[in-house]
């Protein structure tokens, strides 16, 4: 039987998107308190999950915080007070990271992305709450300086210096020693999620910070963000029934082919009626250990977003053509995309019997282990480690200008942090504030 609520240590979940890092959060024992995010779609399926009277988990949700999407600075300016009066009780953790699009080696990175200067309302709002730990999460290129940050444009003298780091400029914000309990303790470390049960090869940056005040006297000694996190490895991985070996493709989304379950026209009612096909899913008789996972408490039941890309015969062809000769799990290099007139940078055929290459905001750049398809939002939600009780809401997908305004369900999925990935670190916290003296730390 699990714990009561309010005896659960608490989280406040920023940038949010379809709420990954909650769901691990809370599936790791924690007490959502609200999460902040600004996009329409994203929200909708954050709310579905975590509002609705029949979610599994619920956020507690402060009366004085909006339950509707909302932008960090204008939540700042219009609700300042009522964000301080979170930190009387104590918020135990406040996880999350700014939009990583100005940081991505995948995309343009670019130092004037309005998006990067989200940063500093991350720091303002840890400044008013004081929570006792932080976890960040982003791309690895936020530890790549872009170049001058306004730290060295405002002051002349640092010119001579080494550019700081996006990620380095965010610790030097909420670090220091003028904020709450003295500021925070960092340390930070690239993890694969696949070491977590996440069938996908993704590497991303975290960076833990601990209040200075909980750390007492050994603060000037320091921590290991990546021991504190792989010392609950074997745990985390035998309570999933998972074990140590890594998660295959096939063993993620076998299950989901069009050959195995048919197809039915789509029924999503945010998809154009009529127009889109999905898959007819009944579950397999024998379930592999990671379907097992997915699939509990479904009884049953179909999940959501299984909706099939209409490609036109061509596309089809040249998909089948890839599958055929090029190797799997291998972007295609410009020799192949030259012989295939492709002008896409990033393709990658899935090799079935590897974790995925890292599940990306564009659907185009995977390709289906034995089908000549792009992946479902469905399939993606599975390589990122969402079960399949998880519920995805707003249109599917988007195109041109619209791409920086809106987050539909396959930009929710890329955005995510890997919900067991969370889980992990969820657990991880727990167990490393238990190793501690008493000293004011997380709830028992």
């Amino acid at each position: 039987m699990s714990k009561p609520a309010r005896t659960r240590p608490t989280f406040i979940d920023l940038f949010a998107g379809c709420g990954g890092f909650s769901l691990g959060m809370f599936e790791a024992g924690w007490q959502g308190v609200f999460a902040v995010e600004r996009d329409e779609y994203a929200f909708r399926s954050l709310d579905a999950n975590f509002n609705s009277p029949s979610s599994r988990y619920r956020y507690t949700w402060p009366t004085k915080i909006p339950q509707s999407p909302l932008d960090i600075v204008d939540l700042l300016r219009d609700r300042a007070k009522a964000i301080r009066t979170l930190g009387t009780p104590g918020i135990d953790l406040v996880c999350g990271g700014p939009p990583c699009q100005g940081f991505s080696f995948s995309g343009r990175r670019r130092k004037d992305d309005p998006r990067n200067r989200l940063i500093e309302a991350y720091a303002d709002f840890v400044r008013l709450v004081g929570p006792r730990y932080l976890l960040i999460e982003n791309v690895p290129g936020i530890l790549v300086a872009h170049g001058a940050t306004a730290r060295r444009e405002s002051n002349p003298r640092s010119l001579g210096r080494p550019p700081l780091s996006y990620a380095q400029r965010l610790h030097d914000l909420v670090g220091a020693d003028d904020g709450p309990g003295g500021g925070y303790e960092f340390d930070k470390c690239l993890i694969d999620a696949s070491d977590f049960g996440v069938p996908q090869h993704r590497k991303r940056y975290f960076g833990l910070g601990i209040r200075r005040d909980l750390l007492g006297p050994s603060a000037m000694s320091g921590f290991s963000a990546r021991e504190v996190l792989y010392a609950i490895q074997d745990k985390h991985l035998s309570q999933l029934g998972l074990g140590r070996g890594r998660v295959s493709v096939r063993e993620a989304i076998g299950d989901l082919t069009i050959a195995r379950q048919g197809l039915q026209p789509c029924l999503d009612k945010d998809s154009p009626a009529g127009r889109f096909e999905e898959l007819a899913y009944s579950p397999p008789k024998s379930l592999n250990r990671f379907t097992r996972l997915m699939r509990h408490r479904m009884n049953g039941d179909a999940p959501d977003s299984t909706r099939l890309a209409r490609h036109t015969p061509e596309v089809e062809d040249r998909f089948a053509l890839i599958l055929r000769t090029y190797r799997r799990g291998v972007r295609l290099n410009e020799q192949a995309r030259d012989e295939l007139s492709l002008n896409k940078q990033r393709t990658v055929p899935l090799d079935p019997e590897t974790p995925s290459h890292t599940v990306t905001t564009l659907p185009d750049d995977i390709l289906h282990f034995e089908e000549p398809r792009i992946l479902t939002v469905r399939e993606s939600a599975r390589l990122q480690s969402f079960p399949d009780w998880f519920v995805f809401r707003g249109k599917f997908t988007t195109g041109g200008d619209r791409r920086t305004k809106e987050c539909p369900r396959y930009t929710q999925v890329g955005n995510a942090v890997p919900p067991l990935l969370a889980r992990a670190w969820g657990t991880a916290i727990i167990a490393f504030n238990q190793s501690r003296p008493k000293d004011g730390g997380l709830r028992s």
